[in-house]
């Protein structure tokens, strides 16, 4: 991971500004934002779905009442995104701020953040090596 960080630090030093080659869109740097801003809503929707279903089937037998709290989950479930919704629709400055700074995130040059996150987990990887994980 050091190795590659690193070479990735180089590849960036050697075409400065982010230039592209030629038919190289902005939609790989766009993937990393939308995925990283993802994560904030729907990081724990997995371990979410099994304890629902754990909670679902020991909660009884009948099928009713199973489908009743399967419908609380997907309530629970989709809340997130509505409000998200709703709040983004109600704040229009806020709304303008955050559009702006997504769009100046989609012009990064990713290769750089990339470069140093596995920089940093090789580095711990070293280290737990070193010490031992106890």
């Amino acid at each position: 991971m050091v190795t590659l960080g690193s070479a990735g630090a180089g590849r960036s030093r050697a075409s400065p500004g982010g230039r592209r080659r030629g038919g190289e869109s902005k939609s790989r740097t766009g993937l990393y934002v939308l995925g990283a801003t993802s994560t904030v809503v729907g990081f724990t929707t997995l371990p979410i779905a099994y304890l629902t279903g754990r909670t679902v089937e020991s909660a009884s037998g009948d099928v009713v009442f199973m489908a009743v709290l399967y419908a609380v989950f997907l309530a629970a479930l989709v809340a997130p995104f509505v409000l998200l919704a709703w709040v983004w629709s109600r704040f229009p400055a806020t709304t303008q701020k955050v559009t702006a700074l997504y769009d100046r995130a989609l012009a990064w040059d990713s290769r750089v953040v990339a470069s140093a996150v596995m920089m940093v987990i090789g580095v711990l990887s070293l280290v737990l090596a070193a010490i031992g994980f106890r």
